[in-house]
């Protein structure tokens, strides 16, 4: 990523602010960014990448500013990773105060944008975990924190569609 603030006269670049802007990227990326702390800057955009090949989706929570964590370095913000397991695809329903729908885990307004996401707390493969939880046992979090990166087939479709799925269909095909 490289910096291009210009100067409001002239329209030249304001070097001192690039560089400075520069310093500050490199600070933050020299960290391990994430809220769990478990991956540096480019194995967490592997990991991210590796998620959406997979499932053809992948959520990014921003947190900014004074949140329950401990941010690292000078620049209070931090991701959190979510995959697309922990947005269930059986979450269906209305919002009774905005009458808003909930459609595979996605909140729609009526222009059918994103309003929120309705994330489970623990991943649904941890068995103990998944036996004891309800199926309303998901935390609401606004749209406007949320990166929703997916890979869409249709117009209006509201979840991700993994970038191998006609692979996957061919397989099936000759493994039948």
């Amino acid at each position: 990523i490289e910096p291009t603030v210009k100067s409001a006269r002239g329209g030249q670049l304001a070097k001192s602010i690039n560089d400075a802007l520069r310093a500050m990227w490199r600070g933050w990326t020299d960290e391990a960014v994430d809220t769990a702390r478990d991956l540096p800057f480019g194995e967490l955009q592997r990991a991210v990448f590796r998620s959406f090949i997979r499932d053809g989706e992948v959520f990014t929570r921003h947190i900014e500013g004074a949140a329950p964590i401990v941010h690292r370095g000078p620049i209070a913000y931090s991701l959190e990773l979510l995959e697309a397991d922990y947005c269930p695809m059986d979450r269906w329903g209305t919002t009774p105060a905005a009458g808003n729908r909930i459609v595979h885990g996605v909140e729609l307004n009526g222009w059918r944008q994103a309003v929120a996401y309705h994330f489970l707390d623990h991943h649904p493969g941890d068995y103990e975990l998944h036996r004891l939880r309800s199926l309303l046992d998901t935390r609401r979090i606004a749209a406007a924190g949320v990166t929703h990166l997916k890979h869409a087939r249709r117009i209006g479709q509201t979840r991700g569609v993994t970038v191998l799925h006609g692979a996957l269909n061919r397989l099936s095909d000759i493994k039948d």
